[in-house]
């Protein structure tokens, strides 16, 4: 529901398992722009406030493809 993700995905850490993160999300955005109106989107927010009770930890990593 937010316009700016143009694709989103979750994936499972299939190797390793225990070595590193359990979830990957992939998240498609056509800019910077699009990333930063996601992050501050009323619909994307509540999801924030969850997954800070949810994980025990979080990494990001932005990058353009």
């Amino acid at each position: 529901s937010v316009p700016s993700v143009r694709a989103l995905s979750v994936h499972r850490n299939e190797l390793f398992e225990g070595a590193n993160h359990d979830l990957t999300l992939v998240a498609d955005f056509d800019d910077a722009e699009g990333l930063a109106a996601y992050a501050h989107h009323p619909e994307h927010l509540p999801v924030v406030e969850y997954m800070k009770t949810a994980t025990a930890a979080r990494a990001a990593s932005d990058f353009t493809v």
